[in-house]
């Protein structure tokens, strides 16, 4: 039951229609036209019916995500097998990238952890000609979405010449910092959001002043809209 409303099987979308057309008429068309899909006394409100039959569709769409989803991630595991997914940043410096192996006992530590290859190329970290590239475990987690004990794997990346790529920004912040080992060393991470206006600019921000200085450090600039 949904608000009071009335009630949608799971799966059931044709059900959601044409339980949505019956609302839908007796509003336009008055009481003249009440039927069982219309359990109140008056026509009601048009855009509640409409919130109404958008939740109900919007619930069983996740149902219909969720569920099958659900089924696959619960398949039993072999005591003796783990699922390790490694995570690295692609040549974009932003995006993640990820893929999983099984491993035949449950690591203690990332050290524990065997380097792995990837295609460079699909990933804007190298060219066709060498495409090789290595990623070294550097950070090992619980998985939080496959339990047990299945982890989380943080990466770093390597070319074919097992040089650093040019988005592992990691290597050199581990040189610098070596460097300066017997030092207790802080550091911290500056994170800014602006919310846009459905014009595309910041939200509240004077159109006259332009955009560009709240947008200059935004990296999902058109992400957020208000």
């Amino acid at each position: 039951m949904i608000n009071g409303v009335f009630t949608v099987l799971p799966y059931n979308l044709e059900n959601v229609t044409t339980v949505a057309r019956h609302k839908v008429v007796n509003v336009y068309l008055g009481e003249g036209t009440k039927s069982a899909f219309w359990p109140f006394g008056d026509a009601g409100v048009f855009t509640d019916v409409v919130n109404d039959v958008a939740n109900v569709y919007n619930r069983v769409t996740l149902l219909k995500n969720i569920l099958p989803f659900n089924r696959y991630m619960c398949l039993p595991t072999p005591q003796c097998k783990i699922q390790a997914k490694y995570i690295w940043i692609d040549g974009s410096g932003e995006s993640l990238r990820s893929k999983t192996r099984t491993l035949d006992s449950i690591p203690e530590c990332y050290k524990d952890l065997p380097k792995w290859g990837y295609d460079g190329s699909s990933t804007f970290q190298s060219d066709v000609e060498n495409s090789d590239c290595i990623l070294v475990p550097v950070a090992m987690y619980n998985d939080p979405i496959r339990g047990d004990y299945h982890k989380l794997v943080l990466c770093e990346t390597f070319d074919f010449q097992e040089k650093p790529t040019k988005t592992n920004h990691r290597y050199k912040c581990v040189e610098a910092l070596n460097q300066v080992a017997d030092q207790e060393v802080m550091v911290g991470f500056e994170q800014e959001y602006v919310l846009l206006g459905m014009d595309g600019n910041p939200f509240g921000w004077p159109p006259e002043r332009g955009p560009e200085a709240c947008r200059s450090t935004s990296t999902y600039q058109n992400s957020i809209f208000i």
